[in-house]
């Protein structure tokens, strides 16, 4: 697959090897939120704004996290995430669970999703609770443990320009643990500005990462643009300011930009994502109460399988006629996603997932 010079998605691409999904970390701290404000202490030959990044650092990276996809084609991936306030935000049972923001390009559908916190060797098992390709947003949730990182806060007003911005995130590189960049805030951007092409490419690019249109120009995302160097394996980090407040969620570089390309959508579009993952909740428990909780698996639009390919695995793995099969499937090409079969148990509608998967189908149970 070709992919356009003009966008690169700071997802680490395809393969990477085993050394790379492995790490040593320092352990977490026991805040209920990180919040700070500068350096109370100064460190002996070092000078101010060392000393900053130095807090900075080691305030956000315990509640910043390693999300790791794993899924078809025995890819393993990665990407990064950052734990939000659950009860600021309504989310369900926070006492329960613990709930991390990351890009939807790294939570993408059909793949097993594991996050590991600085002081962990093991992946914990994630659950995608929310996700929207158009604003590149995914809320995921984990069981809570006691030794639980603390949350980050959320900046309540989009920052101005020439604020301080630090990008944080795992990128795909032997760095020991999470990694920082420093800069200022460039601007704000409302969408991309990408030159509008109809070339193969982009075509391509749009159906594998955005199916829905975080590259469209109906309705733009807003962005916080900043000169703080991302790269390959940021994706789903938090952009924050000198206080540790979070900024945006670091989304993807423009090398055509220079310095100027590297984007974060704002807190503006990750309070609206929040609140439209409450609403759908909300939703979709008055429609289990009424349905006695039905389990949907879904096909998602996948540009590496044959049409053909697909069909033939829908009807025989999920017994479905040849008009069915292919209903989904135009389905899934069409708005993202398709529904293969409704379950009311969810360990059949897992059994099926499981199967389909095993054929190298992207599906996922909601």
């Amino acid at each position: 697959m070709m992919i356009s010079p003009a966008l690169n998605i700071l997802f680490a691409a395809a393969m990477i090897g085993p050394e790379a999904v492995a790490f040593t970390l320092v352990p977490a701290a026991s805040l209920s939120r990180v919040t700070f404000a500068g350096s109370s202490k100064r460190h002996a030959g070092r000078d101010q704004k060392w000393d900053v990044g130095v807090d900075v650092a080691n305030g956000v990276h315990p509640s910043v996290a390693l999300v790791t996809p794993m899924g078809v084609r025995n890819m393993t991936t990665r990407g990064s995430g950052f734990i939000v306030d659950a009860e600021e935000f309504h989310l369900d049972s926070p006492s329960l669970y613990t709930y991390l923001i990351t890009a939807a390009h790294v939570a993408a559908p059909g793949f097993d999703i594991g996050l590991a916190f600085p002081g962990e060797s093991q992946n914990a098992p994630a659950t995608v609770v929310g996700r929207n390709q158009t604003l590149d947003l995914a809320l995921l949730r984990i069981d809570k443990s006691a030794n639980v990182p603390p949350s980050l806060a959320i900046a309540t007003d989009l920052p101005p320009t020439g604020t301080t911005a630090f990008a944080h995130g795992y990128p795909a590189s032997r760095l020991r643990g999470p990694a920082m960049t420093s800069g200022i805030v460039c601007g704000i951007a409302d969408g991309l500005g990408l030159p509008s092409s109809s070339s193969d490419d982009n075509n391509m690019m749009n159906a594998a990462f955005y199916p829905t249109g975080i590259l469209q120009n109906n309705d733009p995302t807003t962005f916080v643009v900043t000169d703080a160097a991302m790269s390959g394996g940021m994706s789903g980090g938090p952009l924050t300011d000198a206080n540790g407040n979070v900024l945006g969620v670091n989304a993807l570089v423009r090398p055509d930009l220079r310095a100027l390309g590297n984007y974060a959508v704002s807190v503006e579009e990750v309070k609206k994502f929040l609140a439209d993952v409450q609403t759908v909740a909300k939703d979709t428990a008055t429609a289990e109460e009424e349905t006695n909780s039905l389990f949907e698996v879904f096909l998602f639009n996948d540009p590496m399988n044959k049409k053909q390919r697909v069909a033939t695995v829908l009807e025989g793995v999920a017994q479905m006629n040849e008009k069915d099969a292919n209903k989904v499937m135009m389905e899934a090409h069409t708005t993202g996603k398709g529904v293969i079969r409704s379950f009311h148990d969810r360990q059949e509608a897992d059994q099926l997932c499981k199967a389909l998967r095993k054929e190298d189908l992207l599906v996922e149970v909601q």
